[in-house]
C-alpha cells in the first residue's frame, strides 16, 4: 500500500500522534504490569475486580501524561500541515519530540518499579536525593544487579517505541506535502483545534470543571497497593516536583506557627513564662544519679521492628532478639521519617522530619543545633560518628562535625582493599575498625559517646565471606538482614572484651524500618524500629516498655538514664519518666500520627484517613471518629509546624537564659 493511502491529507498527523499515543499507552500498561509481578505477593487479598479497575485508573493517569507529550508535536506536525512544508523533515522533528518526552517517562516507569519496591511509595523527588553525588548514585545502580532488568526494561521500551514511532512517520506522513491552500490550511487548523481540545481534556483527567485529577484521584478503594498501582510514575514525580518547589518557597504551612508552639508547648508539659529564646526549651533536672557511663548508639539500616522474633520476624535476627530480651525493648517505637539522613538526624538531635525536607543540607544546616552529641562534649564526653562509606554523602560529616562530634571516620580513613562498593566497608569492619580509637579513648579516663551507622542491609547487597558467618535463608535480602544482626552481634562480643565495657550502655535503633505485609499506604513496618538499651550490670533486670515513643525520644532518654542536667531543646522525651499521647512521623509528602488504637494519615495530594491498625483494618472511620482524626492531627501538626518554626528561627541551637 502506498504511504499515506486511506488517511485524509488534512487528518495524518492526527492519525500518526494518535499511533503514538497508543504505543505508548500499551508500553506504561507494559510497565504497570511488570510493577504488579514485582509485588505480586502483597496483592495476594486483593479482589480481581479491585484489581482490575486500577489498572482502568492506570489508564487514566498515563493518558494524562502521554496528553501533555503529545502537545508539541502536534503543534509542529499542525503548522508543517498548514503551511504545505515537507512531512518527511517535520515528520521526524515531532518524532524526535515524541522520543525525548516518552524516552524520559519510560525511564521514570522503570525506575519507579524499584523505587516502589523499598519505599510503598510511587517516584517522586526524593528519588533525587543522591543526585548531589552523581558518582556514588551511578556506582550504586551498577552494583546492584537487581537493577539490571528495570534498566533492561527502559532500554527496550524506548526502542519499542522508537520503532513504533519511525514505522507510522513512514506509513502515515512520508508523502509528497500537497501545495498550500487556504481551504486546505483551515481544514488542519480546524481538525487539529479539535484535537488540542481533547488534549486539554485528556490532560485535565476529568470533565468536571472544579478540579482536574489528582493523586487523591486513585485512592478509590481500601486496599493501599491498589490505590497506588493506579498512579503513574511520571505523574507522581512531576506533581511532587511542583510541591517540593512550593514548599520551597513558602515552608511547611499547616498551622499558625504561634498557635503550633503553644500547643507544642502544652504537649511538652511546659506552663509559666518561656525561660529562653526557644520556647520549647526546658530545663532537665537529673531524676537519677550522675553517671558518667560511655555510650555507643547504633543506628541500622532498614532494620524494620517487624524483623524481630518477637513481632513475627522468622528468626532472622537471633543476636538482636537476644539483646532485646536481656535489655531493655522499647516496643512501641517508630522512626521520623523513611530516609537514612531523617534517621540520622533524628537519633542524635532529636527533632522530627519536616515531609521531605533534607535537615542536613541547604542554608539552615549552617545554624547550630542541639543533640546528645553537643551534650555530652560539653559535660567533657569524647564524641565520635562512624559510618561504612563517604561522609559527605547527606552532608552527614559536616553537618555532625559542625554540632558536636569531634571525630567523623569514613570511608577516607578505611584501608581502599577493604572497600566493597559505594557503601564501602561491611558492617563488621566498621565495628572492628572502630576498637582501637574507643580503646584509647576508654584509656584516657574521659567518657565517651560513639554514634553508628550501618549500611550492609541496603542495596548494593554484598555478603562477606571471610567471615564466621553463613546465613540460614536462601534469599539474599534475607541473607543480608541475618548479617546485619550478626555484625551486631560482632559489635557487643568485641566490646564485651574491653575494659570501658561495664561502664557502657549500647543503644540499637533503626534509621528507618522496611515494607514488610503493608496494609496501608503509609506502611507502619517502614517506621517501627527496635530501641533496645543493653548495659549488663548497669540497667539491672530485664524490661520491657510498652509505651509510644519516637526515635528523637532516644537521646533524651539516654540522657536521663546518664543523670545529666541540661537543657532539652529539642521535640524529643524521656521515655523513662515521661510518656506521649501519640506518635508521629513523615514519609515525603504524608504525615502519620497514632495513638493505642487509631492511625491517622495526612497526604498532601490525597484526602485524610483514620483507621484502627490494630486489627488491621482499611475501613476509614474518619466520618464516624471526626474527634479522634482531630487530636491526632492537632499533636501531629503541632509538633511538626513547631519545628519548623525553630528552624527558620534559628532557635534549635544551645540555649541561654533570657533576661525577663
Amino acid at each position: 500500500m502506498r504511504p499515506g493511502s486511506g488517511v485524509r491529507p488534512a487528518a495524518a498527523h492526527l492519525v500518526y500522534l494518535a499511533g503514538a499515543y497508543l504505543a505508548g499507552l500499551a508500553i506504561f500498561t507494559v510497565h504497570r504490569l511488570v510493577l504488579f509481578h514485582a509485588v505480586r505477593d502483597r496483592a495476594r487479598d486483593i479482589p480481581t475486580g479491585v484489581l482490575l479497575r486500577a489498572f482502568w485508573m492506570g489508564a487514566r493517569f498515563d493518558t494524562v501524561v502521554s496528553c501533555y507529550l503529545l502537545f508539541l508535536p502536534l503543534v509542529v506536525l499542525t503548522l508543517a500541515a498548514a503551511l504545505g512544508l515537507r512531512s518527511r523533515s517535520w515528520g521526524r522533528h515531532a518524532g524526535t519530540l515524541l522520543g525525548l518526552g516518552y524516552g524520559m517517562a519510560f525511564f521514570a516507569g522503570a525506575a519507579d518499579i524499584p523505587f516502589f519496591e523499598y519505599f510503598f511509595s510511587r517516584l517522586t523527588v526524593a528519588s533525587l536525593t543522591w543526585t548531589e553525588t552523581p558518582g556514588f548514585m551511578l556506582k550504586t545502580v551498577l552494583e546492584t544487579r537487581g537493577y539490571y532488568p528495570y534498566i533492561a526494561l527502559f532500554a527496550v521500551s524506548w526502542i519499542a517505541f522508537g520503532w513504533a514511532v519511525v514505522g507510522l512517520r513512514r506509513r502515515v506522513l512520508e508523502r509528497e506535502a500537497p501545495a498550500f491552500s487556504m481551504r486546505r490550511a483551515a481544514g488542519v487548523l480546524a481538525l487539529s483545534l479539535v484535537a488540542a481540545a481533547l488534549l486539554f481534556v485528556g490532560a485535565r483527567g476529568r470533565t468536571t470543571r472544579k478540579s482536574p485529577i489528582r493523586t487523591g484521584t486513585a485512592f478509590f478503594s481500601t486496599y493501599a497497593l491498589a490505590n497506588q498501582l493506579g498512579l503513574n510514575a511520571t505523574f507522581t514525580f512531576w506533581n511532587s516536583a511542583i510541591e517540593a518547589r512550593e514548599q520551597t518557597l513558602s515552608r511547611l504551612k499547616l498551622m499558625d506557627p504561634r498557635r503550633a508552639v503553644d500547643g507544642a508547648r502544652r504537649y511538652l508539659g511546659l506552663a509559666g513564662p518561656e525561660a529562653f529564646d526557644s520556647p520549647i526549651a526546658r530545663r532537665v533536672a537529673p531524676r537519677e544519679e550522675r553517671r558518667p557511663l560511655n555510650v555507643v548508639i547504633v543506628i541500622m539500616e532498614s532494620m524494620s521492628a517487624e524483623r524481630l522474633s518477637r513481632n513475627g520476624g522468622g528468626g532472622l535476627t537471633p543476636r538482636l532478639d537476644d539483646l532485646a530480651s536481656r535489655g531493655w525493648s522499647f516496643d512501641h517505637v517508630y522512626t521520623a521519617g523513611i530516609h537514612t539522613f531523617n534517621g540520622v538526624y533524628g537519633t542524635l538531635f532529636s527533632l522530627p522530619s519536616l515531609l521531605s525536607e533534607h535537615p542536613m543540607k541547604g542554608a539552615h544546616c549552617l545554624k547550630p543545633f542541639t543533640g546528645i552529641g553537643r551534650v555530652l562534649r560539653e559535660q567533657g564526653y569524647e564524641t565520635g560518628f562512624f559510618c561504612t562509606h563517604d561522609e559527605q554523602f547527606d552532608n552527614m560529616g559536616g553537618f555532625l562535625s559542625n554540632n558536636g562530634y569531634g571525630t567523623i571516620v569514613s570511608l577516607k580513613d578505611y584501608p581502599r582493599e577493604r572497600v566493597k562498593s559505594t557503601l564501602g566497608v561491611p558492617d563488621h569492619y566498621m565495628f572492628e575498625f572502630a576498637m582501637p580509637t574507643l580503646d584509647r579513648w576508654g584509656r584516657s579516663g574521659r567518657p565517651f559517646l560513639a554514634a553508628f551507622l550501618t549500611a550492609s542491609d541496603h542495596t548494593p547487597y554484598v555478603l562477606p565471606q571471610d567471615i564466621p558467618f553463613r546465613p540460614r535463608s536462601g534469599d539474599l535480602s534475607h541473607q543480608m538482614v541475618e548479617y546485619a544482626d550478626w555484625a551486631i552481634g560482632h559489635l557487643v562480643d568485641l566490646a564485651s572484651k574491653e575494659p570501658w565495657f561495664a561502664n557502657t550502655v549500647f543503644a540499637f535503633v533503626a534509621d528507618h524500618g522496611a515494607i514488610i505485609d503493608p496494609v496501608y499506604d503509609m506502611p507502619l513496618s517502614f517506621h517501627h524500629t527496635p530501641m533496645i538499651l543493653y548495659a549488663p550490670g548497669i540497667l539491672g533486670a530485664p524490661r520491657v516498655l510498652d509505651g509510644l515513643g519516637e526515635q528523637i525520644d532516644l537521646g533524651p532518654t539516654l540522657l536521663g538514664l546518664l543523670g545529666v542536667r541540661y537543657v532539652n531543646n529539642t521535640m524529643g522525651v524521656d521515655l523513662l519518666h515521661e510518656r506521649r499521647p501519640a506518635t508521629y512521623f513523615t514519609a515525603d509528602d504524608r504525615i502519620g500520627c497514632l495513638d493505642a488504637d487509631w492511625f491517622w494519615v495526612w497526604r498532601r495530594k490525597g484526602r485524610e484517613t483514620l483507621y484502627r491498625y490494630r486489627e488491621r483494618d482499611t475501613t476509614d472511620h474518619l466520618r464516624e471518629r471526626p474527634d479522634v482524626a482531630a487530636r491526632l492531627k492537632d499533636y501531629a501538626v503541632s509538633m511538626l509546624q513547631a519545628t519548623q518554626w525553630l528552624v527558620d528561627e534559628t532557635k534549635a541551637g544551645p540555649q541561654e537564659p533570657v533576661a525577663r
